[in-house]
């Protein structure tokens, strides 16, 4: 198995894997998840954007000349009550389910590079229901660090336009 930087030309490869990964996601839990209408468009404006910046790492793992598993990596910067100062996030991690190795060498290389580079924290997050990320997560070194809790709220009730009468005030109409 190779690990390697991600080139223009995984581009394509890598953009059907996403979008499998996204739609998995928003069938865990819509409200969460729930996908743009033009969900390529803008991952691809996001991703662009991602690229751009020297300290993001995008990873592909290939076995046998085939793509089984990809890690998108940024660089953050901790609020100032906090001693962190520069952590990594590990946006996304994808790994062909016939290949669990793939998962743990690409962790196993983002790590390597960050450290390499004085970054001292990485950080991952991933569905609730994604046991198999979760597990491969743990296996690798992480540990639970923060729990994220949601709550939908109702959409606003649409309201009539009142008219104001001149001299008052809405609650003297």
């Amino acid at each position: 198995m190779q690990i390697r930087e991600a080139t223009t030309a995984d581009t394509e490869v890598v953009a059907p894997l996403i979008l499998k990964v996204l739609a998995r996601h928003e069938k865990w839990d819509p409200a969460r998840y729930g996908l743009a209408p033009e969900v390529e468009k803008e991952y691809r404006r996001w991703f662009g954007r991602l690229a751009e910046d020297p300290r993001t790492t995008i990873l592909i793992a290939e076995d046998e000349g085939r793509v089984v598993g990809y890690l998108v990596a940024t660089v953050h910067h901790d609020r100032p009550i906090y001693r962190t100062g520069d952590y990594v996030v590990i946006h996304d991690l994808w790994v062909d389910d016939g290949n669990p190795d793939a998962g743990r060498e690409l962790l196993k290389a983002v790590a390597e590079h960050y450290s390499n580079i004085g970054v001292t924290q990485l950080r991952a997050a991933t569905a609730a229901a994604n046991e198999r990320v979760r597990a491969l997560l743990q296996s690798a070194g992480f540990r639970v660090c923060q729990i994220d809790l949601l709550m939908e709220l109702p959409k606003p009730k649409s309201r009539k336009a009142t008219r104001r009468v001149e001299g008052t005030t809405p609650d003297s109409i």
